[in-house]
């Protein structure tokens, strides 16, 4: 039988090391009502109650905060201290650079290169990734905004968030930042129609939206790219181009009602190839491509209902440099073709790469309004995680937080 005393004490131990509750409520909580970003450290801390001689992490600051990535990089180094053999796979320059050692470079399932990292520069090793440079300067030059698109004005869901009014303008693009508890993932649900706010209004094109479904939402023209594309945005074992025309079959039935396969094939195709797909046909399954690809493949599928607002939340999680720089000038074409666009974040660098304005939000609240070129990483991060916010729910509790 179990010792359920040292049971206990081996999880509190290896939450501890990455940060997480170490209480008896948060032990006996099923993984699947926990965020994604917490799911993942929960496996950090596996790995390390393992006692194991090597770690393999694979891409394990997937839907991180800053915050918690700065947590995981310091358990690495404990790691390394103790004498533990440590292979980290990331695309993340930056991770790369504060942990040091020793790098394999892969491209096309090639290893191209092997640098010591610390006398390596970022620039070297996204060039060896990719076969092209890849610029960390602004993408966004000389923006055509239009008129008021988005009007969203007193909007409030339970716990996660209260009071948000902001607004986006056609070919605008905004990022909305904030911790985990921030209510920025509330937000991305609540445009989308799918878990609706609770009071406030909504207007597009100055007229007033009740977004209560996914459905209605992309009536309205508003497009939604989720976080996780994995669970939450693709049928990984269906061919590219039955995840691209999804939204619009109803536009391929021919005179009898049927799906026009001719139609559908079309369409997906003209996707892919305007989104860079890289893959051998359509008709194979979105599990057989790249993360790169597969997340061009579901920002091709909203692209279809021809949206006015694009909500793109994490654009570029898991996807690796070569394949954010594609995805980065794809959202800047459509906002220059006049589409307003909101990225929900927590990567600092993407937003102020592409963003004409970024909303700040904490603890349920907006606590700030940044010209993405006048304020820079460190800025917004100690807006980020500063004291509460003074559009904060009352009763937002700590279960709550996590």
């Amino acid at each position: 039988r179990l010792k359920l005393g040292a049971l206990y004490e081996t999880a509190a131990k290896a939450l501890e090391q990455v940060h997480l509750p170490t209480d008896r409520a948060f032990l006996t909580r099923r993984i699947d009502t926990l965020p994604l970003a917490t799911r993942q450290l929960v496996a950090i801390a596996r790995a390390i109650a393992a006692e194991a001689r090597l770690v393999i992490m694979d891409e394990p600051t997937t839907s991180l905060t800053r915050q918690e990535v700065n947590y995981l990089l310091s358990v690495v180094r404990k790691l390394l201290d103790k004498g533990v053999t440590v292979l980290f796979v990331t695309h993340k320059l930056d991770e790369v650079k504060s942990l040091g050692g020793h790098a394999i470079i892969m491209r096309d399932g090639q290893k191209v290169a092997e640098r010591d990292v610390t006398t390596t520069n970022k620039a070297e090793i996204g060039h060896l990734m990719t076969g092209r440079e890849i610029s960390e300067a602004r993408y966004r030059t000389e923006p055509k905004i239009g008129d008021t698109l988005l009007q969203v004005e007193g909007l409030s869901q339970g716990r996660a968030f209260k009071n948000l009014s902001f607004t986006v303008r056609k070919g605008e693009i905004l990022g909305v930042t904030g911790l985990l508890d921030s209510g920025r993932n509330e937000l991305a649900l609540a445009l989308s129609g799918v878990v609706p706010a609770e009071r406030g209004t909504i207007r597009l094109d100055g007229r007033s939206v009740a977004l209560r479904s996914p459905a209605e939402a992309i009536r309205e023209g508003v497009g939604y790219v989720p976080e996780d594309r994995l669970t939450e945005g693709l049928f990984l074992e269906k061919s590219i181009q039955d995840n691209v025309t999804l939204p619009v079959l109803n536009r391929l039935r021919n005179f009898f009602g049927m799906i026009s396969q001719r139609k559908a094939r079309k369409l997906s195709e003209d996707q892919i190839t305007d989104l860079q797909v890289v893959a051998p046909d359509v008709t194979v399954p979105v599990q057989s491509l790249s993360g790169g690809n597969q997340q061009r493949v579901l920002i091709g599928r909203w692209l279809t209902i021809e949206p006015r607002l694009l909500v793109l939340h994490g654009p570029t999680v898991g996807v690796d440099v070569g394949s954010k720089d594609t995805i980065f000038r794809i959202i800047q074409r459509l906002a220059d073709d006049g589409m307003a666009v909101v990225i929900i974040s927590d990567d600092l660098p993407e937003l102020l790469q592409n963003c004409d304005r970024i909303l700040v939000m904490r603890q349920g609240g907006i606590v700030a309004d940044y010209a993405a070129e006048e304020v820079d990483e460190d800025g917004i991060y100690q807006t980020m995680a500063a004291g509460p916010a003074t559009e904060a729910p009352a009763n937002m509790d700590e279960e709550a937080a996590q």
